[in-house]
């Protein structure tokens, strides 16, 4: 049995690993448009979770004991770790914590606590959950989990369900890191309700390979991509992020509707997911030592839900996010950014959702809608089940030579996953409206269960 408890394990010490970090020279925090002080403070009970797969330090063989932050390192002096007392540093490990939670190098300098389990730990816990129960501290003791990197194990089916229904019951945001082209493909990326994270530069197009009649194949990753090359350091950069989305709403009291989902005091799983998503940058540089990557959103095409086929929606935008949670969400008609979380929304037919945008100026508009998989214990299984969102732009502006004043700009109409995006330039001066329609299903009940839904739209600057 293994014990959870506080350790300081001395003489070791992390050597940061080529291919996970970029150059130190290049601080990875100009990349992402991090300049606002982190609500994150300390004392604010904040915890996170890690979980790491077996790795090695200092170039040597891999062991199963070595998943550990170097514990004695100056970053967490001020970080109570949680880790089983046998653990051994392991630099892969220790560069993530670095980032998600690290006092210098992370942008959440005042987590409290963070809990580091092994993948085999963690998926056997998983497995072993009583899903009637909604104590899952042992699982998931903070809100926000970073997952780098887990394992590539075939039969994921079983372990993604109960991850997604976490989501669903307990309001847990899982991070996945997923590699170029889905090689050794990380497991947890293949979520329908985790926020998928990939590195900044040379990605290809990621369709997730299907693991069961439910997670089917074809859904490409990533939704966004961190400040660095590969998705081992990215994810916990994006994870932060997400931290310091939560802090924020509850240091301003800034108010959304209450959940039915215990850890309901975070915002919504689908609101943080939204956010970040329509924050994000589409067109970024990225330099390391040998050149300078420049991208541009859908330069090789778009997915059937508006994603661009290698990097998602772009790159983290941390002020913009936070921006954008700040936003008048309640003005009518909005400026150009906005959020809403919509619960109890049914699918019956021609049940739309409109919100009025009035651009304060012309520019690239970016809307993202999120939803979760709905995943429901039968017989000790869980069935799941994916609701057919679709996500629409219309120019309504009252045009006196025309007399359509109805037209289409841009729509995000795809068969499966849970999010929808639309990037597309739009005009000051005139009006737009953005729809959410849900399309009913072939069953009856499922069409008429009332479901949520989390939108956020925002005008770059």
């Amino acid at each position: 049995m293994i014990t959870i408890a506080p350790v300081r394990r001395a003489g070791l010490f992390a050597a940061l690993v080529a291919c996970v970090l970029m150059p130190e020279a290049i601080a990875y925090q100009q990349h992402i448009n991090v300049t606002r002080t982190a609500a994150v403070a300390k004392g604010s009970n904040s915890v996170v979770v890690q979980v790491e797969t077996s790795g090695s330090s200092k170039g040597g063989k891999a062991s199963s004991r070595r998943y550990a932050p170097d514990l004695n390192h100056s970053e967490f002096k001020k970080v109570d770790i949680r880790v089983d007392p046998a653990a051994q540093t392991s630099d892969h490990s220790h560069t993530v914590a670095k980032l998600f939670f690290g006092q210098k190098r992370s942008i959440t300098k005042g987590i409290d606590k963070a809990y580091i389990y092994h993948s085999n730990t963690w998926l056997r816990r998983l497995s072993a959950w009583d899903l009637s129960s909604s104590n899952v501290s042992m699982l998931f003791p903070g809100p926000v989990v970073n997952h780098s990197w887990v394992s590539s194990q075939k039969n994921s089916a079983s372990y993604l369900r109960r991850a997604d229904y976490s989501a669903l019951s307990n309001n847990i945001l899982h991070v996945a890191g997923v590699r170029r082209g889905g090689a050794g493909t990380n497991m947890m990326a293949g979520g329908y309700n985790s926020l998928v994270v990939g590195g900044a530069v040379k990605n290809i197009e990621t369709p997730y390979p299907m693991a069961d009649e439910f997670y089917a194949d074809g859904r490409t990753r990533p939704h966004l991509v961190g400040p660095y090359p590969h998705a081992s350091a990215a994810a916990p950069v994006v994870a932060a992020a997400a931290v310091r989305l939560n802090a924020l709403a509850a240091k301003r009291k800034l108010l959304f509707p209450t959940i039915s989902r215990a850890g309901s005091e975070q915002l919504p799983v689908e609101l943080v997911k939204a956010i970040l998503m329509a924050s994000a940058s589409g067109d970024f540089n990225y330099p390391t030592k040998k050149e300078t990557h420049v991208n541009s959103f859908g330069t090789v095409g778009l997915t059937p839900n508006g994603l661009d086929k290698r990097y998602g929606m772009g790159m983290l935008n941390v002020d913009a996010a936070e921006e954008l949670l700040e936003s008048p969400s309640n003005s009518k008609p909005s400026t150009g950014t906005g959020f809403d979380f919509r619960t109890g929304f049914k699918g019956t037919s021609g049940n739309t959702v409109c919100y009025t945008i009035q651009p304060k100026r012309s520019g690239e508009l970016t809307v993202s809608l999120a939803w979760l998989a709905d995943l429901h214990p039968v017989e000790g299984r869980l069935e799941g089940q994916v609701y057919d969102f679709d996500l629409e732009l219309v120019d309504v502006t009252s045009d006196a030579e025309s007399q359509n004043t109805q037209k289409q700009v841009a729509t995000s109409a795809s068969l499966f996953d849970t999010t929808e995006n639309i990037r597309v330039n739009v005009e000051r001066g005139r009006t737009y409206e953005i729809k959410v329609s849900r399309k009913p299903g072939a069953d009856q009940a499922l069409s008429d269960k009332p479901w949520d839904f989390a939108l956020a739209w925002n005008l770059a600057n």
